[in-house]
C-alpha cells in the first residue's frame, strides 16, 4: 500500500508546485487573507521581513491597537525588544512588548498619550500612525504652508498635518476617494499593514 501511496502523493506535490499562475507570493499566509483580499501583498511583504508570523488568523479587519502598532514598526526599524522597565504605569516590565514599547521611547517615536500612560489597548488612529511612521523611518517632513488644505479634513492648523503631507508626498497614501483623509478614524490592521509595508519598500528603494 505504502509503495502506491507515495508516488501518488509526490505526484500530487509536484503539480502543485509547478501549477500554472501561481506564485509563493500568492499562497495564502492566514485563513482570513485571502489572495483576493486589497492588502494580500501588503500583509504576505510584513510576514516574508518578518515583521509578523505567518499562521492562523491576521484579523485584517479589526482595529489595530497602539501596543501592536508599536511593535510592527519597533521590528522593523530593528528595536530591542527585550521587556524591561518603561517610563508609562500601564506598560510594566511584565508586559511581553514593554521593551520594544520602550525603545520606541528611546527613539523619540512615541510619547505616550500623557506623561505615565501609553493607553496600550487603545486603538491607533490614522494621524497617529503617520507620526510614527515618519519618527521611526525619518521620512523628509517639511512645513505645511499657511492656508494649505491637503484634504478636506486636514488643513495646515492640524498637528498631524506636516507628517500626513509627508506620507502623502511619498505615495504612502493617497486618502480616501472622497477627498478626506479621516485622521482622526481607528486603523485597522489590514490598513496597518498597508502603510508600514510601503514605508518599508520606500525606505528599501531610497537607501
Amino acid at each position: 500500500m505504502k509503495k502506491i501511496l507515495i508516488p501518488i502523493i509526490t505526484s500530487i506535490l509536484v503539480l502543485t508546485l509547478v501549477l500554472p499562475g501561481v506564485s509563493a507570493k500568492e499562497i495564502q499566509v492566514f485563513d482570513d487573507v485571502p489572495s483576493t483580499h486589497p492588502n494580500f501583498k501588503d500583509i504576505s511583504y510584513l510576514v516574508e521581513t518578518g515583521i509578523i508570523e505567518q499562521g492562523g488568523k491576521y484579523r485584517p479587519a479589526e482595529l489595530i491597537t497602539r501596543e501592536e502598532a508599536i511593535v510592527m514598526i519597533a521590528k522593523a526599524v530593528g528595536l530591542d525588544g527585550t521587556p524591561r522597565e518603561t517610563k508609562f504605569d500601564d506598560v510594566p516590565k511584565s508586559n511581553i512588548n514593554s521593551g520594544y514599547i520602550q525603545s520606541a521611547v528611546e527613539a523619540e517615536i512615541i510619547y505616550g498619550s500623557t506623561p505615565y500612560d501609553f493607553m496600550p489597548k487603545a486603538p491607533l488612529t490614522r494621524m497617529q500612525m503617520s507620526v510614527i511612521l515618519v519618527r521611526a523611518f525619518q521620512l523628509p517632513l517639511d512645513e505645511v504652508p499657511i492656508g494649505t488644505r491637503l484634504f478636506k479634513d486636514v488643513d495646515y492648523l492640524i498637528y498631524g498635518a506636516p507628517f500626513i503631507q509627508s506620507i502623502v508626498k511619498l505615495g504612502i497614501t493617497n486618502g480616501y476617494p472622497d477627498g478626506n483623509f479621516k485622521p482622526h478614524n481607528a486603523l485597522t490592521r489590514a490598513h496597518m499593514a498597508a502603510f508600514l509595508a510601503r514605508t518599508m519598500k520606500y525606505v528599501e528603494n531610497n537607501s
